[in-house]
């Protein structure tokens, strides 16, 4: 992926910060008195892994090592040198088992001293080449994906990784304001997070970084719009075709918006003769077949001329209206106005009895 010289920059700041954190985490090494080993836990280009000993006693004369089971008579012994309790010894790499992104592995290390004394240590070297996360944005209900009018943007980042695990988590807005992103599991996947957006509308980036166990860094740009400014809808011409089994809705007129050219979704509810609605909102997103631009009619400064078809169902009996709204891409809605239908008048039959003479 080609970055752009300021992205870099951003990039290079980001990830300064995040070597300053991952910096302030204390590793643990144990202090108890008796020999210690730790990996290097990188394999270099030679193939070799780096392992240091320290606590050793000075008696230590020599090392036998092997891969995921204890040393065995047939791994021969290796002189050590042993300075101030401290020493250090190249082995060649782990096995390898076929997977190339991740691969756990246990090292062995029996010591001897001058009088055949031995003692036996084991350290787990973990092979992960690869930052393994998932990150989701939750767009508003009525929002096309990567499009909001929100003044707050719903974010999480997965832990999918099953090498080291994801170890700390950053992203950035426009490259305006940096965040903290706490790393959640797969079994906490409902979990969401806001966070601010900028005061202002148009194509913004997110920017995300995520380190493993291991350091390795993974990295994903997110382009979206945020779009606050409710569609402009005019010199619209509406009717309804009723069916016995489907009715059609037909509109056709003049969309500004500045993010979207056509409309994204429509919003439909019946009324009946006394303004009461009937049943809950139709919110309907607009497929590529019912909504379209219109090549000729008369052009509005930076408005699109469309027209669009809907089936509606079945209209009920006692409704006596529709109202409609038109949303664009980001979920902002233009209420258009309510079409009338003619609803027949309800007549009514009555009985007066005959008196009695």
């Amino acid at each position: 992926m080609q970055l752009s010289y300021r992205r870099r920059l951003v990039l290079v700041a980001i990830v300064g910060v995040v070597w300053l954190r991952l910096a302030l985490i204390p590793s643990a090494i144990a202090q108890s008195g008796r020999p210690q080993l730790q990996l290097s836990n990188y394999i270099d280009r030679i193939g070799q892994v780096l392992v240091d000993f320290w606590q050793l006693p000075l008696t230590t004369r020599e090392l036998r090592w092997s891969w995921n089971q204890p040393p065995v008579d047939d791994n021969a012994w290796e002189p050590l040198e042993v300075f101030q309790g401290f020493a250090f010894a190249y082995v060649p790499g782990p096995p390898e088992t076929g997977n190339l992104l991740c691969q756990h592995h246990t090292f062995y290390a029996e010591l001897r001293d001058v009088d055949g004394n031995t003692t036996l240590l084991s350290a787990p070297l973990t092979i992960d080449r690869a930052v393994d996360m998932i990150i989701n944005v939750r767009w508003p209900e009525y929002a096309m994906t990567g499009y909001t009018n929100q003044d707050t943007i719903m974010v999480q980042m997965i832990n999918n990784n099953d090498c080291t695990g994801l170890r700390l988590g950053v992203f950035s807005i426009d490259d305006e304001v940096l965040y903290d992103l706490p790393i959640i599991s797969i079994e906490q996947s409902a979990r969401y997070d806001a966070y601010q957006l900028l005061a202002k509308e148009g194509e913004m980036m997110l920017y995300f970084i995520a380190y493993d166990g291991l350091s390795n860094i993974g990295y994903l740009e997110l382009p979206f719009v945020r779009d606050v400014t409710p569609p402009l809808v005019t010199q619209t011409i509406t009717r309804v075709e009723r069916g016995d089994q489907s009715s059609q809705l037909t509109i056709s007129g003049q969309f500004m918006d500045a993010h979207a050219p056509l409309p994204w979704a429509i919003e439909w509810r019946f009324v009946n003769r006394y303004g009461v609605p009937i049943g809950q909102p139709v919110y309907h997103v607009l497929g590529a077949q019912e909504v379209q631009g219109e090549d000729d009619g008369a052009l509005a400064t930076n408005s699109s001329p469309f027209q669009l078809n809907v089936s509606l169902g079945v209209i009920p009996n006692d409704a006596a209206a529709i109202h409609l709204k038109l949303f664009d891409r980001a979920g902002n809605g233009q209420e258009l106005e309510p079409v009338a239908f003619t609803v027949p008048d309800i007549t009514y039959t009555v009985y007066i009895p005959l008196a009695v003479r």
